[in-house]
């Protein structure tokens, strides 16, 4: 489902914004972001709703408190969702100059951050990092939005 978002998202926005303008791919990015939010939620109450037999099933009785990864994960994957659909915007706009700057300004933070995070918090540490460079991540791309869409 989200490998297929990420090959035809772009190109349906890029085409919008050839054809239409900036108002179409808003509309439409809206509606993928709320379209897929609504199905990944979803999947994720039903797995974190089974998530101790999940794992148990999986991994064996070695493993019990693996459901709260699923939990974690579950919980920050919204977060790279929206940082996705922020950059099928930069794409459509052919702005990759933006593009490069938040990946770059999100690898820059995982590289400084990682290790004192791991350190200290270990597996939250993990999941605090993940959740926190993609964030860097969709602020360089809201910037970069919010500085394009002004008159």
């Amino acid at each position: 489902m989200y490998m297929g978002m990420t090959n035809f998202a772009p190109i349906r926005a890029s085409q919008l914004y050839h054809r239409e303008g900036s108002g179409s791919v808003r509309r439409y990015l809206e509606t993928l972001a709320w379209k897929f939010g609504t199905l990944l939620l979803l999947l994720f109450l039903l797995i974190n709703l089974n998530a101790a037999s999940i794992t148990r099933s999986i991994y064996g009785n070695d493993y019990p408190d693996l459901g709260n990864l699923l939990l974690g994960f579950s919980i920050i994957y919204a977060v790279p969702l929206v940082s996705d659909i922020l950059g099928f915007w930069a794409l459509a706009v052919e702005a990759t100059n933006v593009i490069f700057a938040s990946l770059a300004a999100m690898t820059g933070f995982a590289v400084v951050s990682a290790y004192p995070l791991v350190a200290i918090g270990g597996t939250s540490g993990v999941l605090l990092g993940f959740f926190l460079a993609e964030l860097v991540r969709a602020v360089v791309l809201i910037v970069a939005i919010r500085l394009n869409s002004r008159p």
